[in-house]
């Protein structure tokens, strides 16, 4: 995938860098560069995503079923539910296992580490290692991270 003038190959792309170092600014400008309809994007204020007052709704809003590998991460849940009535943590999971089940050729990932336990975490970094195309993370939280391809420095990305 090409962004802001970046070629990206299919496979994980981690920028990485301390907060406000303008991390979600990039990926932000990546999602609004990439080719329409080419790339998904979770943003950190993942309550924005919301559209649909229930867990069932807000599955067929990202047209996957739920039963999905990627819903491995998620915990039981009523599809009945509110997704306002959901933990941080557990509405972080189900929006995860969305986007990981979506059919974009291209991800765009904003803390997707945020509000994870260790073993989410772990189970994370499997699933984004086994899914094809491309994915790009946003973090600073490193220890829980593939190898980091790219630094944040004065508010642009370096290779390194």
């Amino acid at each position: 995938m090409e962004a802001c003038g970046i070629v990206f190959e299919g496979g994980i792309h981690l920028n990485s860098g301390r907060v406000g170092s303008g991390k979600t600014t990039f990926a932000r400008r990546l999602y609004e560069s990439a080719p329409k309809g080419t790339a998904r994007w979770l943003f950190q204020e993942i309550e924005h995503h919301l559209t649909s007052p229930t867990l069932a709704k807000e599955l067929a809003s990202w047209g996957v079923s739920g039963t999905e590998p990627a819903f491995s991460l998620v915990p039981a849940l009523d599809s009945s539910r509110d997704p306002y009535t959901l933990s941080r943590g557990e509405l972080k999971r189900f929006l995860l296992a969305c986007i990981l089940s979506s059919p974009a050729e291209c991800l765009i990932l904003d803390e997707p580490y945020a509000s994870l336990d260790a073993e989410a975490a772990e189970q994370l970094t499997a699933l984004l290692k086994s899914r094809g195309g491309t994915i790009i993370l946003f973090s600073h939280e490193k220890p829980a991270l593939p190898a980091v391809c790219w630094e944040m420095q004065e508010g642009l990305p370096c290779r390194i």
